[in-house]
């Protein structure tokens, strides 16, 4: 049966799979698509940070984002963040060590270089891509991929791993 919420989301009030990134790479886009998707189910807002900075919340408070009407939908969310913390990754494997794990790898200098640019949209940037580095290291930190998926690849079977990369994404 196709409709079928499969065995591993049922009767859990969270989430089932979540996008932990990195940013400036097709979140954004990954989230609509998820939204506009009957079968899928992901908060209003688009990420809740919630195994990054609102951990102290408690698990009832995330678990709210994710109540009402789910039979038959996966439920998820995006958050750009994730990847780039150990913190983060050691919290949602603890938390549901079943997590299924969405990840769009972008060319870490393109990467770092929209995250230039997005600054600068808003009015935070720096003179130089090295500057804005200096200034705020996740510009360039949030593209140090290998160590990133060494450590969720150390907590989670690779099976639950899905890895697509945005220019490839872009391309077709």
């Amino acid at each position: 049966m196709r409709n079928r919420k499969p065995d591993n989301m049922r009767g859990h009030p969270g989430p089932s799979f979540l996008f932990i990134g990195p940013s400036k790479a097709g979140s954004s886009w990954f989230y609509e698509i998820l939204r506009e998707h009957p079968q899928v189910f992901v908060p209003s807002n688009k990420t809740t940070f919630f195994f990054y900075d609102y951990y102290a919340q408690g698990i009832d408070w995330y678990e709210k984002f994710f109540s009402g009407d789910l039979h038959q939908r996966a439920a998820g969310e995006v958050c750009h963040d994730y990847l780039a913390s150990p913190e983060a990754l050691r919290r949602i494997q603890k938390y549901r060590s079943d997590m299924r794990l969405v990840c769009c790898l972008r060319n870490p200098y393109s990467r770092a270089l929209s995250s230039w640019r997005f600054f600068g949209r808003n009015g935070m940037d720096e003179p130089t891509l090295a500057a804005q580095g200096e200034h705020n290291p996740s510009v360039f930190d949030q593209g140090n991929y290998a160590t990133q998926l060494a450590l969720v690849n150390s907590l989670f079977p690779r099976r639950q791993l899905l890895i697509f990369f945005f220019e490839e994404m872009v391309s077709a």
